[in-house]
Parts: structure tokens; sequence; C-alpha cells
């Protein structure tokens, strides 16, 4: 019984050094190679009788090549270059609209600036035509370039950050460890449809505040009404980009099922 436990452990240990000499190979090939090289030590030892000692099983495996040639023979890389090839690396579409978003943010926050505060005040006004609260109409020629020239500029770097970060997604879920950077991707995915999503909650609010208003309502009333319903939609829109974001990060994280899409 003595002599069989202490074969059963040699046998393994020869096992487990051959397994690291083929691990850059595919699980399914290896353990087919392990199994036969198993079997044939077994195999082998049965030769030497039928209780065949730990001398015996020295001898058999001094007949056999060592485990870095049968991982030769396998075309299997070495450990070290296997080492290299699996190590998880970050995905580059992640790293790239990570990168270009803060640029169209900061862009974006330029054309605001520019449209709500640098310009002149248009003359000539109808007084029947109320401004928007807090806001005052503006016109020069370098907001007009802006619009033109830059609005299709920054329009486009969103499209195109929220594109890579979806295919940043795509790419980690199907990688199988090999890529990571899932919460970067995701919020550079999400990072302008949650934009747009709460801009137009908090201004569909207050739109609807203006149209459900008394015809008598003084226009200081009228003010506090918008405020509030503003207020109530910006909530109203956190907690939904916030749902969002739990959702799809719940279905980005989560393993991919046979034919689904990634």
């Amino acid at each position: 019984m003595s002599n069989t436990r202490e074969i059963e452990r040699a046998v393994g240990r020869y096992l487990e050094e051959m397994a690291r000499e083929l691990v850059g190979m595919d699980a399914a090939a290896r353990d087919d190679i392990l199994r036969d090289v198993e079997s044939h030590i077994y195999a082998a030892l049965e030769k030497h009788g039928g209780n065949p000692t730990i001398k015996d099983l020295k001898v058999v495996l001094a007949g056999m090549e060592p485990p870095s040639a049968y991982a030769r023979e396998a075309g299997a890389p070495s450990p070290r270059t296997a080492a290299a090839e699996t190590k998880p690396t970050i995905s580059r579409c992640a790293v790239v609209a990570a990168v270009i978003s803060p640029i169209s943010l900061l862009a974006w926050l330029m054309f605001f600036m520019a449209f709500f505060v640098g310009g002149r005040p248009i003359v000539g006004t109808p007084a029947s035509f109320p401004e928007p609260i807090g806001m005052h109409a503006r016109h020069s020629v370098g907001v007009a370039g802006i619009v033109f020239l830059g609005l299709p500029v920054m329009a486009a770097a969103g499209i195109l950050t929220t594109v890579l970060g979806l295919i940043a997604i795509s790419q980690i879920r199907s990688s199988r460890g090999r890529l990571t950077g899932m919460p970067l991707a995701v919020t550079t995915a999400l990072l302008y449809p949650l934009i747009l999503l709460m801009f137009l909650i908090t201004i569909g609010t207050g739109h609807a505040a203006r149209l459900f208003a008394r015809a008598d309502m003084s226009m200081p009333e009228l003010q506090n009404l918008v405020s509030a319903a503003a207020c109530l939609g910006i909530l109203i829109a956190i907690t939904a980009a916030v749902i969002t974001y739990r959702g799809v990060w719940r279905w980005a994280t989560r393993p991919p099922q046979p034919g689904e899409f990634t």
C-alpha cells in the first residue's frame, strides 16, 4: 500500500511538471496528453510485476523523455511565453474612448459657455416672447462659428466615444478574461447617452410645468413652479441614470450565454 501511494505521488509530481510545460496549450489537448502519459507510465509499471516499487517507477521515468520534450513535440509555447500571452491586458477601445470623452466634454463646456455667456444680447427682442429663465439670448460671430464648425466635431466625438465603449464591452465579454477594463468600457459607452437622457428629462419637466401652469399665474409664481419642476426632473434623471448604469453593468459583467449577443 505504501509503495502504491509513493508511486501515485511521484507520478503526480511528474504530471504536474509536464502540465506546467504545456500551460500554453488548449486545455482539452493538454488533458489528453496528460492522460496518455499517465496511462503509458502505469502500463510500463505493470511489466515489472503485480507490486511495482518506487525503484521500478524511476526506471520507467528514466526511459521516458523529460516533460519539456513532450511540450516541444506538442508545439506548446514555453511557460514564460504562455504567461506573457495569457496575461490580461486592458481593452484598447476602452482606453481610446476614455481619452476622447474628457476632450469632448471640455469642448461641449466651452461651447455652452460661449453660447450663453460670451455673446451680446439680441437687440429688439419682443416683450411678448419671454426669454428662458436664467438665460439670455446671445448672438455673436464667434458663437456662430462654434455652432456651425465645432458642433459637428463635438457630436462626432460623443458618438465615437459611445461606439468605442460598446465595442470594448463586447470584446471584454468575449475575451474569457484576456481583456480587462469593463468599468471604463461601461462608463464611456453610457456617458453621453446618460447625459442626453438626464438633459431631456430635466428640460421636459420644466416645459411640462409651463404647459400645465394656470393662465392667471404671475411670473414669479411661474418661475418658482418651473424651478421646482426642474429640481424634480434632476432627481428623476439621476435615478434613471443610476438604474440604467446598474442594469448595463450587470449585463456586461455576466458571463455570456451560448448564442447570446456579446
